[in-house]
């Protein structure tokens, strides 16, 4: 006769331990303030490359700004982002994998970086605007500074050839001409598309 022993790792102080790391962390977290942080976030390369079309980055952008002129209304839900990290999410400086949320989360960094673009714009033409106590800010978005040996990482990293296109924005480079890839035209076309449209909505700049 056989017998089988059911080892369960929940048992013991080492199982309440991995337990704890295991379990999922829920929180509602500003937007600006996930930014503000030292995390980084990288987008893996099994998932699926950046699909949003101007159609999505508009309608967007078009609900932030309705929300943004809604008296009534002191908070936006932009959805559902999970990540996976071998560190604890409380601490300052986690590296995270975006697990599911990808498409909004690199919607709104291209956004942000629309918004960096703007305000440089502004400060180069002489404008001035109540916002930019906080635009000046936006800088801080695109890198994090390691104090500790003062080298600059990446905020945000995607998988393949759509990172070229992110890490030339976020350096305020000029993308290349040609689009290799779905994932590239779509980063290409949603950032001019938000760019222009914060220079109709929000400033004296046009295009």
């Amino acid at each position: 006769m056989r017998h089988a022993t059911r080892l369960d790792w929940r048992q013991g102080e080492g199982g309440k331990l991995l337990e704890e790391l295991l379990k999922p962390h829920v929180k509602q977290m500003n937007l600006f303030k996930m930014f503000a942080k030292h995390d980084t976030y990288e987008v893996p390369v099994y998932q699926r490359e950046y699909a949003w079309t101007t159609e999505q980055a508009d309608a967007l952008v078009k609900d932030l700004k309705e929300f943004s002129e809604d008296e009534d209304v002191s908070s936006y839900l932009l959805g559902q982002i999970i990540f996976s990290s071998q560190s604890n999410p409380e601490n300052d400086g986690c590296h995270f994998k975006v697990v599911d949320g990808q498409q909004r989360l690199t919607s709104l960094y291209l956004l942000f970086l629309a918004m960096n673009a703007l305000y440089k714009e502004m400060t180069a033409a002489g404008l001035d605007t109540e916002a930019f106590e906080y635009l000046s800010k936006l800088d801080l978005i695109s890198y994090v500074t390691d104090e500790e040996v003062g080298q600059k990482k990446p905020r945000l990293v995607l998988p393949r050839l759509a990172n070229t296109f992110l890490e030339n924005l976020s350096n305020s480079v000029e993308l290349p001409e040609l689009d290799i890839n779905p994932s590239q035209r779509n980063i290409r076309e949603n950032y001019e598309h938000f760019l222009g449209y914060l220079r109709t909505n929000f400033s004296t700049l046009k295009e």
